[in-house]
């Protein structure tokens, strides 16, 4: 193989595996998976999320910590910039929300980017430095839930609550779905 295409295909794969560590945070994050949010992180790294600021290794308790009732992260537009075993990124994010201050229902749409610096250490990419950075939030009350046969509960399904929500590790479905038992307990025959 000829130097400028191993150059550039080494590109892709830095590029790449940064990539599938941001969607890696996003689920640990989505799912309070404490394991996923440190994996992502150099021990060392600084990390500052506006509410909170920590240090790599101290991210996940301060991530699970400020974790709304429940909510998603969208990863859009992702510009990566490599530096050999430094690079600079910046993802687009929009996360949903939900929360119930006085009782009251509320989802919060939060567009955000994270701007991280990334160092390979040992082979393998991790976040040395994070700030995230807000350029929209909003509040808005839930007046409906959905159709009726949507209950406005959480947890495993039943019986009578047809519509399978999203739960933490370990019991979420992405985790659960490696598992035969799990998944013949949910097949259609």
């Amino acid at each position: 193989m000829d130097e400028t295409l191993e150059r550039r295909l080494r590109a892709l794969l830095d590029k790449d595996e940064i990539r599938e560590q941001l969607m890696l945070y996003c689920r640990g994050a989505d799912r309070r998976d404490a394991a996923l949010i440190s994996a992502v992180y150099h021990p060392d790294a600084s990390v500052d999320h506006g509410l909170f600021r920590c240090r790599g290794d101290e991210a996940a308790a301060q991530v699970i910590a400020h974790a709304p009732l429940a909510g998603m992260h969208m990863v859009g537009n992702l510009s990566v910039d490599l530096e050999g075993d430094v690079a600079y990124s910046e993802s687009y994010n929009l996360v949903f929300s939900a929360s119930a201050p006085d009782g009251r229902q509320f989802t919060y749409l939060r567009g955000s980017r994270y701007v991280d610096r990334w160092e390979r250490r040992d082979g393998s990419w991790r976040i040395a430095f994070r700030v995230s950075v807000t350029e929209l939030g909003r509040y808005d009350e839930v007046v409906e839930t959905g159709p009726p046969a949507w209950p406005d509960v959480r947890g495993p399904r039943s019986e009578s609550r047809a519509t399978l929500f999203g739960v933490e590790a370990p019991d979420d479905p992405v985790y659960r779905v490696r598992d035969a038992a799990w998944r013949a307990e949910r097949a259609v025959a």
